[in-house]
């Protein structure tokens, strides 16, 4: 039973960092339109920040958290005000794939800056809570585990209370639907838009910081997640912010146990699977939608 908890703890924390990844990547995906692959450099700049200031120049833990959250914030939010919206003007109907490109470059850019101003080291961690571990029956449970699942939880249900039951949730659903109906109703798109980029960059910037302190935050950190985003983003279109988290916690067990029983290749290979899946299930949909009704008709 140890070892099965073991990994059931680390699938259920793997999975509730997903699901506010996704949350976070849909959020931003379905409002804006955006394909904003640069989440996962602003995420890896909040993680980096965090743990090299608290590990070179030894900052205090409540400066240096701060400092990297507003960093991760201020870049997302220049990357929709300085980069998407230029291409929005110059770009025309080519805006969305101009997005995409530029976000890449921005992720490709932003690695390799990050690589070379944190060069002390390969990799830098951030003590957030203490090296304690509860026990659960059998079941052994670090408290940065506890804290990472409890803190996307937290912001999971925070975020499903605001789409759902607020004014600003309301407006971003309208927008989402129609944003130009949305803006002849009197809805500012652009400052909706804005304030998505500001929620989601929050999003990921905390979890940058809690990677950090849960793992090690490196350069490329945030390759990993945004691929998780995407996946968990798309299988959750349509659906609640909470089945969204279950997507996302489904996705880290069943992640953790291929892992467990068939090692580290075929763990590495989940995401692509659940992907190729969910790709090929919506390519043939129409067709099984199709065979189905005629079946239904000659009987």
């Amino acid at each position: 039973m140890g070892q099965y908890g073991f990994t059931l703890v680390s699938g259920l924390t793997a999975g509730s960092t997903y699901a506010l990844a996704g949350a976070a990547f849909g959020l931003v995906f379905f409002v804006t339109g955006r394909f904003h692959f640069a989440f996962g450099v602003w995420y890896g700049l909040a993680g980096m920040f965090a743990a090299w200031a608290v590990t070179v120049p030894h900052w205090s833990k409540g400066p240096a958290i701060v400092v990297a959250l507003l960093l991760g914030i201020a870049g997302g939010m220049a990357t929709e005000l300085i980069v998407y919206r230029t291409l929005d003007r110059r770009a025309g109907g080519l805006s969305l794939l101009g997005v995409f490109i530029a976000s890449l470059g921005l992720v490709i850019g932003g690695e390799a800056i990050m690589g070379l101003v944190f060069k002390q080291a390969a990799s830098f961690n951030i003590s957030l809570v203490p090296v304690n571990v509860y026990h659960w029956a059998t079941v052994p449970v670090p408290l940065i585990s506890l804290t990472v699942f409890l803190v996307c939880w937290v912001m999971l249900v925070v975020l499903y209370f605001a789409l759902n039951k607020t004014s600003l949730g309301r407006q971003m659903r309208a927008v989402e639907a129609n944003s130009s109906l949305a803006a002849d109703y009197g809805i500012n798109t652009k400052r909706i838009i804005l304030i998505v980029f500001f929620i989601v960059s929050a999003i990921g910037g905390v979890l940058g910081i809690l990677q950090a302190g849960a793992y090690a935050a490196t350069p490329v950190m945030g390759e990993n997640v945004i691929i998780y985003a995407i996946v968990v983003a798309f299988l959750g279109r349509n659906r609640s912010i909470i089945t969204i988290g279950l997507i996302g916690e489904a996705l880290g067990l069943i992640e953790a146990f291929v892992g467990f029983k068939f090692g580290q290749l075929l763990q590495s290979l989940v995401i692509f699977v659940v992907l190729f899946v969910f790709i090929a299930g919506i390519s043939y949909a129409p067709a099984i939608q199709a065979f189905r009704l005629r079946r239904s008709a000659t009987a």
